[in-house]
Formats: structure tokens, C-alpha cells, sequence
């Protein structure tokens, strides 16, 4: 066991995220379905070095969001033209994970990470208002707690290592989760993203 062996890894790949807006308003009270494939990106330091096990933290960079379209009912003769929706969140996130090793060669290792994750929401990038209403209404949350998941596999040659990893983001809280008055419905906003990183790491 390499108590104070440290690992820098650089993770870089494309994110694939949907969205859930649910708003009485709207058809089938819900938006946002569609997936959008944004970047992710972060750099990280593995330490605590076990055959089978290490702890590795992070801080990155993700961008989330969804998109949807609506046709609403304006009905003939007048055409009905749909309104087009997207939303692109650009998160900064940090996270702490154990990762579970499961080597099958001394050079090729398979593995599982778990732990925990905050991502803080810096700006978003959207096509119709949906979250400025919220903006403006102070009644967005940007501090976003889960846990990140995944399973990767990466080839170790002496200080090099390459990989890939797919990772899948769980949420605690949402966006958005609001309601216009106590009795009124509640409007929320919640995504489901999923990431896959190419990684190269170093180890001193």
C-alpha cells in the first residue's frame, strides 16, 4: 500500500444530460425531455494507494441541461408553429470518490467509483425563458449536492496511465422547486446526466 503515492489525472469527454421541467402549463405538464450532448472536463488527484482500492478528488467543469419542443393549440385556419426549447447549464463541480479496483493483469485495471459531489451553477445559455423566470424570482438553486457513480477500466504502463470511465451524476436536490403559492402546484426543474471521460494520469 502506497500511503502517499499520488496519481494527477485529467478526464475530458462529452456529457449527456436530459431535463425534467414540470409546469401545469404546459402539455403534458412536463419539458425538456430531449437529450443535449454538452463538455465536461476536470482535473484530479488519486491518493491513498491500495491494490484494490484509493480515494481520488476532483474539481471540473459539466454542462448540463434538455430540450423539447410545444405546439400549442391556437388551432385552424391559423398555423400552429411549435416553440423550440433548450436549456444548457455550465456547472463547476467537486467531488470525492472511492474508487473499488479490480485488476485482472497488472497492467490492465478495471474499477467502480462511488461518492459524494457538489456542483455550483456559474451561467446558463437557453433559447425560450425558463429558468430567468426563476432567476428573477430568486428562486433558483445554485449549489447542486448527489453522488457520482461509474465503472472505467485503464491500462497502467509504470507512470502512465491511460483509461475511459462512464459516470452517471445522482441528484439530492433540484434546480428549481418552487410553488406559486402554498396550495398551488409545484414547478420543478431536475436533470438525469450521464458523462463519458477519456482520462491520462500520472503517477509520482
Amino acid at each position: 500500500m502506497t500511503l502517499f503515492g499520488q496519481t494527477f489525472n485529467l478526464q475530458i469527454g462529452p456529457s449527456f444530460s436530459k431535463s425534467k421541467w414540470e409546469n401545469i402549463w404546459l402539455a403534458e405538464h412536463t419539458l425538456l425531455k430531449d437529450k443535449v450532448i454538452g463538455t465536461n472536463a476536470s482535473l484530479g488527484i488519486e491518493y491513498w494507494d491500495n491494490t484494490y482500492f484509493n480515494l481520488s478528488s476532483s474539481l471540473g467543469f459539466i454542462q448540463k441541461g434538455g430540450k423539447d419542443s410545444i405546439q400549442f393549440e391556437f388551432g385552424p385556419p391559423e398555423p400552429i408553429p411549435f416553440t423550440f426549447y433548450k436549456l444548457k447549464l455550465n456547472y463547476l463541480t467537486v467531488n470525492t470518490c472511492v474508487i473499488v479496483k479490480i485488476p485482472v493483469r497488472d497492467v490492465i485495471i478495471p474499477y467502480l467509483l462511488a461518492g459524494p459531489r457538489v456542483d455550483y451553477l456559474v451561467s446558463y445559455k437557453e433559447d425560450a425563458a425558463i429558468i430567468k423566470d426563476y432567476v428573477d424570482i430568486d428562486k433558483v438553486t445554485y449549489l447542486s449536492f448527489g453522488f457520482i457513480t461509474g465503472i472505467g477500466i485503464r491500462y497502467e504502463l509504470d507512470k502512465l496511465q491511460l483509461g475511459v470511465v462512464f459516470n452517471y451524476l445522482i441528484n439530492l436536490n433540484n434546480l428549481v422547486d418552487y410553488k406559486w403559492t402554498n396550495a398551488g402546484p409545484t414547478r420543478k426543474i431536475s436533470d438525469n446526466t450521464f458523462t463519458l471521460n477519456f482520462q491520462i494520469g500520472y503517477k509520482l
